[in-house]
């Protein structure tokens, strides 16, 4: 036996089960190459290293602050495509989600991958979750606006179905350990690395998706390994 920390995830409920489940067989052969995956995340302040090489008995440590400062970002990521970061501040609302979806998808401002088909760069599909200032009225026209009916619905508390939450552990993982002190220089670095982020990590997780929904279908709409 070896004592292991639990993995913190989101509680589940029986309507919870069902609407993944439904998602899942619904999806199952979709082609997730044509989707721009979107959501918000925060970075605080703080990427300390995991841990560090040290003595048997020694027990390192580390002051951190209790409540960092941070900063809350949007982005889109896709097999083809990518939005650039656009950072906000508060609760985004919806003339908020608005202003940033004009920013970012309006205007030529999607970033494509050199190999992508023409007919993606005009027609693909966004992947949102059910957060109050997508579901507004006002935001769902904005985006019937810009995609027309391509939009997919994305079931709640299903982080494992999203493969942006790939992408944010990237950047995580990229940022432990170094020396940011101001929200300015988190900023550069965030873009720096966001970026810098190669297609071939994105499309690795984008082509996961079937086993994912397979293995979700197999659970009966529980949370999966992803």
């Amino acid at each position: 036996m070896k004592y292991k920390k639990y993995r913190k995830i989101d509680l589940l409920t029986e309507a919870h089960f069902k609407a993944r489940l439904a998602y899942a067989k619904t999806m199952k052969d979709f082609d997730y190459k044509s989707v721009l995956f979107t959501d918000e995340k925060i970075f605080p302040l703080s990427f300390p290293a995991q841990g560090k090489w040290c003595e048997p008995d020694e027990h390192p440590t580390q002051e951190l602050p209790t409540w960092p400062e941070n900063v809350k970002v949007w982005a889109g990521v896709g097999h083809y495509f990518k939005t650039k970061l656009y950072f906000f501040d508060g609760t985004m609302k919806a003339p908020d989600y608005q202003a940033c979806l004009r920013e970012c998808l309006i205007d030529n401002s999607l970033t494509f991958a050199p190999d992508c088909p023409q007919r993606l760069r005009e027609n693909w599909y966004i992947l949102q979750d059910g957060a109050t200032c997508h579901r507004a009225k006002s935001s769902k026209a904005f985006v019937r606006n810009i995609v027309g009916d391509k939009v997919i619905e994305h079931p709640a508390k299903s982080p494992d179905l999203n493969i942006i939450e790939d992408s944010w552990s990237y950047l995580v993982r990229k940022l432990a350990g170094t020396r940011v002190s101001t929200i300015r220089g988190l900023k550069r670095k965030l873009v720096q690395e966001w970026n810098d982020m190669p297609w071939t990590e994105v499309r690795a997780s984008v082509l996961s998706m079937p086993r994912r929904l397979r293995k979700c279908i197999e659970l009966k709409g529980r949370r999966t390994e992803y």
